[in-house]
């Protein structure tokens, strides 16, 4: 149904639904443009890959019109819904499969070019932006400036929200609020409102149905085993969590359930949504407590832990996601991508991302960005698809939750 192309065809479908190609200015030619070579320029890594990035487009659609009735579509303007849209879909592009403390630890140019604060995020952000820069792609260009100002600006804070780093200064700020009994400081602050759901939407795995949670589970934890693996071949100290050789997956989960997942689930449920919140608070905890259980019967081995407590077929491995994507056979080792020599190396020595050549566009006469946005490692297909929306319109899922 998604021809490959899973960004592409959630968006379409979300513009089609909350009418965003007429209330935002954009031309569907350039709306499929975009979001097609946004697809195309996420890696095959094992979890930051375009199912993610489509799975938290749909989530973020989630939370905006179905929770609690979709009391959060009147508190924003379509503006800021297109935004959150958008900043969804890009908030992982061109993902290496390393993470920040990877690049500063190696000195790769990305950490010096963004000095060494939110490197990945602010990747993103500009690779996307570049992208949009060029006419066929620029879905910005029916915004009169102050909105392209204002939505430039939202989209940026919410992906730099992404960044871990600075989610315990969102928590402290929720329950600041909270205690404070200053609830509506939040409720009457679109931008507030925008960081809450888009982190909901990228930690949201936590809250899918325990098979789903599960699978996400085990395709991280196999990214930082691959990152751990390359630190391990370059002589870097491995980072904590990414030695497959002193694997302790339950103990890991537990606690970055209790660190990071249960305090911001549990604040924004009492902030925010509430009682329609709740189903997907119950889930948290329920995936929570199969960590749990697994931790009390001394299992490390995510695979055991897979077999064991959660039930999952043991054929399902990290290999199978090939089965529902099109992703190419990952390389057995896929760099980080070097803007200023697209097929170079890094300072760190990692090889740069492999170029592929550049899909076509929706549009007649063009050609692909005048950039380095050729890199791509997803196998695309002959042309951009023009996706159709089922005439009637179903009703969001929860996502992940059965």
């Amino acid at each position: 149904m998604a021809q490959g192309s899973p960004i592409s065809y959630v968006t379409y479908v979300i513009f089609e639904r909350h009418n965003l190609f007429t209330s935002c200015s954009v031309e569907r030619n350039v709306m499929l443009n975009f979001f097609w070579f946004i697809d195309a320029g996420y890696l095959p890594n094992p979890y930051h890959n375009n199912c993610h990035a489509a799975d938290v487009v749909n989530y973020v659609e989630f939370m905006l019109s179905a929770v609690d009735g979709g009391f959060i579509m009147t508190l924003l303007n379509m503006q800021e819904v297109f935004a959150a849209i958008v900043a969804a879909a890009i908030h992982d592009f061109r993902h290496p499969g390393k993470s920040n403390n990877f690049l500063v630890k190696a000195g790769h140019s990305l950490a010096v070019r963004y000095s060494d604060a939110s490197v990945l995020e602010r990747m993103h952000l500009a690779e996307s932006f570049i992208l949009a820069s060029e006419p066929q792609f620029n879905i910005f260009s029916g915004m009169k400036p102050k909105q392209y100002t204002e939505v430039r600006k939202a989209i940026i804070e919410m992906v730099l929200t992404t960044d871990l780093s600075v989610h315990l200064q969102l928590v402290g700020s929720l329950k600041t609020a909270l205690l404070s009994q200053n609830k509506n400081d939040v409720m009457e602050s679109p931008m507030m409102l925008m960081k809450i759901i888009i982190k909901c939407a990228d930690i949201g795995h936590s809250s899918k149905a325990t098979l789903l949670h599960a699978r996400w589970s085990e395709l991280i934890i196999e990214e930082f085993f691959l990152q751990g693996d390359e630190e391990k071949e370059l002589g870097m100290e491995i980072s904590p969590f990414m030695n497959r050789a002193s694997e302790n997956s339950a103990k890991n989960q537990v606690g970055f359930f209790e660190f990071i997942i249960l305090p911001f689930f549990d604040v924004v449920a009492e902030i925010v949504f509430t009682p329609g919140f709740k189903p997907i608070l119950d889930q948290v905890h329920r995936n929570y407590n199969m960590w749990k259980k697994a931790e009390m019967l001394q299992l490390k081995n995510i695979k055991d832990i897979l077999d064991q407590v959660f039930c999952v077929d043991e054929h399902r491995t990290v290999s199978a996601q090939a089965n529902r994507t099109s992703f190419v056979p990952r390389p057995s080792h896929i760099g980080v991508h070097n803007s200023s020599s697209p097929r170079g190396t890094g300072n760190s020595g990692t090889p740069a991302m492999p170029v592929a050549p550049s899909p076509p566009l929706t549009s007649t006469g063009g050609g692909g960005p005048s950039t380095h946005h050729n890199s791509m490692c997803v196998t695309p297909p002959a042309a951009a698809p023009v996706l159709e929306t089922p005439d009637e319109e179903p009703s969001p899922p929860l996502p992940g939750v059965e």
